[in-house]
């Protein structure tokens, strides 16, 4: 009988962020965990936004990993070297908010739907725009079209409310009773949408 060997899975790789969480770029890390300064190495993305960017966030796939804030010191062809200023704490993923843009529904406890369009996105909760007849205090449902397996189906509270142009308003909304699963699926599915995006940008300047 022939033997056939298992495909070994690619290590997931980290991502680089600016200081408002618009990535960057995907990076391994190179060196020793106790290193003084982190060197990283851009495998997906323009090392020069990095550079230009100063500071930086790094984000690893692990959830359990604190996210370092660095600044660049140093750049050899790809290979970038961080300066770590401080560890931001593991939990502070689920407040990174980064422009997405897509449109859904909003669904208030009261019945019907109405149109969402989305302005940014974390694990924590959303901006959007939308018509509807909710307010401060009041918990709908959204729909997050962008995950891979399914579309989610979150719970949140409003927390603000803005006016923005007649009867569209502006909402920020935190998720509530969030398990670890759906935080891990909306993380995934920024992160893709931003890397997307660069290389959608890098392949027009081509």
């Amino acid at each position: 009988m022939f033997g056939f060997r298992a495909k070994k899975k690619e290590p997931e790789l980290d991502i680089l962020m600016d200081r408002n969480s618009h990535v960057l770029a995907k990076a391994e890390v190179q060196g020793e965990p106790n290193d003084t300064n982190v060197q990283v190495k851009v495998m997906d993305g323009l090392t020069d936004k990095v550079v230009q960017a100063e500071i930086v966030q790094l984000v690893s796939p692990d959830a359990d990993k604190s996210v370092i804030l660095g600044r660049v010191i140093l750049r050899r062809g790809n290979l970038v070297t961080l300066e770590p200023l401080r560890k931001l704490g593991a939990a502070v993923r689920k407040h990174f908010r980064m422009p997405v843009a897509f449109e859904s529904y909003l669904y208030p406890r009261s019945g019907g739907r109405a149109i969402m369009r989305s302005i940014d996105l974390s694990c924590g909760g959303i901006a959007f725009y939308s018509a509807a007849s909710v307010g401060v205090g009041d918990d709908p449902e959204i729909v997050i079209p962008i995950t891979l397996e399914a579309p989610l189906i979150m719970p949140c509270q409003i927390l603000r409310v803005m006016p923005y142009n007649g009867p569209i308003q502006q909402f920020a909304a935190q998720f509530v009773d969030v398990i670890h699963d759906q935080e891990a699926m909306i993380q995934e599915a920024v992160f893709r949408i931003q890397v997307e995006s660069i290389q959608i940008s890098r392949n027009r300047k081509r």
